[in-house]
């Protein structure tokens, strides 16, 4: 999916609009009630969904909707910024930009945006020393650090007055954690107030070309170092929470999960810790497989004309079909079709001929599901159409099944979408279809057989195809 020239959602095959329609209504509603309420008009969205789900789509396109109704949108991506000391200056970096680029020059609104990016700017960078230690530092570090530096510095006092001395350096390590600590309090302080002040100003000022709240887009933290996630939120919670400020936070909750147990250890309770920082969590409905399979067919510009399928089943239909027949998941699904897309690339009509996805799509999912040198044993024998096989894996054991039966099957499934591949009762097209194509496959080969002729057939060709293309991977996720 994409973004046509700026319009939101104008290719919203999963149908994401509605998602972001409650989404607006509901925090500007929640803002509302806690203004009501003598509490801040801040809100923290967590929207969780799993892989390709289009988490990715669905905050760039809210961003450009929002924007059209007037309102300051600051986008992060936390995966692009997560070499940062500090999450703070991404955040602090999307807000400038927004802000500044939204309002007249010399106003007072913009004097007060240069103050919170100089109190934001000093939080950072009192905390970047402190956040560069491991997390079981995280407390005592700056004061061993602190220590090491005025021990060093005066050890010749510390050796000449023992005791007295090692009282005068420690002293002196708590007075520099103090003041540190009231530096960044007071700091903290500053950036909280001026930014509230910030946005206040815009809200009184009634332009309904800038409005607020102001939205905060976070995507991809679930991709970042687990520390760096955890800093991020952690900046989210103690700093953020502040009139006309809103976070959306797009994540894989059960991802996000895992890194928050690769920092504080496999038996903590990550979830129940993410609860902390999140008000309310959005959980998208699972994607309309057929519309997925419709999105990332066209992502991966696979020529659907190349295809030939049972009676007048669509092509997407039949492939949607056949993968929710096999069971795959959404990430499975995606994997397949990056074979079948790699397999057109290469294709030529003119010299082979339509691609027949009755047989090339079970090959597909057989590789994926257990990989070469399995389809090394299609076989097709020369002697007599019952001969021909093709091998499956189950139970962790090679099977050798027929051919016509394995087609067949899978094709019956693919057109009644009953989610069985043994199911017997579905004939009709699609064993008519696969007959008739293994009748052409067998009448290819008898008629060059004669001619001592090798047979040349390009269904013959298809698990060295399959093969071949599996082993190509996409390097990064096309599509969260």
């Amino acid at each position: 999916m994409s973004v046509e020239n700026g319009t939101p959602w104008s290719d919203d095959i999963l149908k994401r609009r509605d998602d972001g329609e409650r989404i607006v209504s509901f925090l500007l509603g929640k803002i509302e009630a806690r203004g009501q309420a003598n509490r801040p008009r801040s809100c923290v969205l967590n929207v969780d969904a799993g892989w390709g789900a289009g988490k990715s789509y669905f905050l760039r396109n809210l961003g450009l909707d929002l924007r059209s109704r007037g309102f300051l949108v600051a986008e992060v991506d936390a995966w692009k910024n997560d070499h940062a000391d500090d999450p703070l200056i991404a955040v602090m970096s999307a807000v400038e930009k927004e802000v500044r680029g939204r309002l007249p020059k010399a106003t007072k609104v913009q004097n007060l945006l240069g103050t919170v990016v100089r109190h934001g700017g000093k939080i950072a960078v009192g905390a970047a020393k402190g956040f560069a230690v491991q997390a079981t530092r995280r407390w005592l570090g700056d004061a061993v650090d602190t220590l090491g530096e005025l021990i060093a510095t005066d050890s010749s006092s510390a050796e000449a007055g023992g005791a007295e001395a090692v009282d005068a350096v420690l002293d002196k390590a708590a007075s520099a954690l103090i003041e540190k600590f009231e530096s960044t309090t007071a700091s903290i302080s500053g950036f909280r107030s001026n930014l509230g002040k910030l946005l206040t100003a815009i809200a009184d000022a009634k332009d309904d070309e800038t409005r607020v709240p102001l939205f905060v887009l976070v995507d991809e933290l679930d991709r970042c170092r687990p520390p760096f996630a955890i800093q991020l939120l952690e900046r989210v919670k103690h700093l953020f929470e502040i009139e006309h400020v809103v976070f959306v936070v797009a994540t894989d909750t059960t991802q996000l999960s895992h890194a928050v147990k690769a920092v504080y250890g496999s038996e903590f309770d990550s979830l129940r810790y993410l609860g902390r920082f999140f008000e309310q969590t959005y959980v998208f409905d699972p994607p309309n497989l057929l519309a997925f399979v419709k999105q990332r067919m066209a992502s991966l510009s696979i020529d659907v004309s190349l295809f030939s399928s049972p009676g007048d089943a669509g092509h997407f239909d039949f492939v949607t079909r056949g993968f929710a027949a096999a069971g795959l998941t959404l990430r499975d699904s995606e994997r397949c079709l990056e074979t079948l897309a790699n397999i057109t690339a290469a294709w030529s009509r003119q010299a082979r001929g339509p691609i027949e996805l009755a047989a090339l799509v079970p090959l597909v999912i057989t590789n994926h599901q257990s990989p070469s040198p399995t389809l090394d044993r299609f076989k097709l024998n020369r002697s007599t159409m019952e001969g021909w096989t093709v091998t499956t894996i189950s139970g962790g054991q090679p099977h050798e099944v027929a051919a016509y039966e394995y087609f067949t099957l899978f094709a019956r499934a693919a057109q009644t979408s009953l989610g069985n591949l043994a199911d017997t009762d579905s004939r009709g097209i699609p064993d008519e279809w696969v007959g008739g194509r293994f009748r052409q496959e067998w009448s290819l080969r008898q008629s060059v057989e004669g001619l001592n002729r090798k047979a040349q057939s390009w269904v013959a060709s298809y698990p060295q195809l399959v093969r071949g293309a599996g082993h190509l991977r996409a390097t990064v996720d096309l599509q969260r």
